[in-house]
């Protein structure tokens, strides 16, 4: 035999609305709106594919590389780690 899990209502008594859960504000990410991020003077930094932020100088390197430029090419993998003295 199953028990019931909530009380039994009188019959006079009218069963209660439910509520929606309030909806949540965005703290941050694209869904944020314009309002909530705080305003800055700041140059807004160059940020890697994983989101943390890069120096200038590590965002030039990166850009270069997708680029293909100032890449070195090897004939073989040894000849890459002779060349590292690995």
């Amino acid at each position: 035999m199953a028990t019931r899990l909530t009380p039994r209502k009188s019959e006079s008594e009218k069963p209660s609305a439910k509520k929606a859960p309030p909806k949540k504000k965005a703290a941050n990410g694209s869904a944020a709106s314009i309002q909530d991020k705080p305003a800055t003077g700041a140059k807004k930094r160059p940020r890697s594919r994983k989101g943390t932020t890069v120096n200038a100088e590590t965002a030039q390197v990166l850009r270069d590389a997708e680029a293909g430029k100032n890449l070195l090419h090897y004939p073989s993998l040894e000849a890459m780690f002779e060349d590292l003295d690995i």
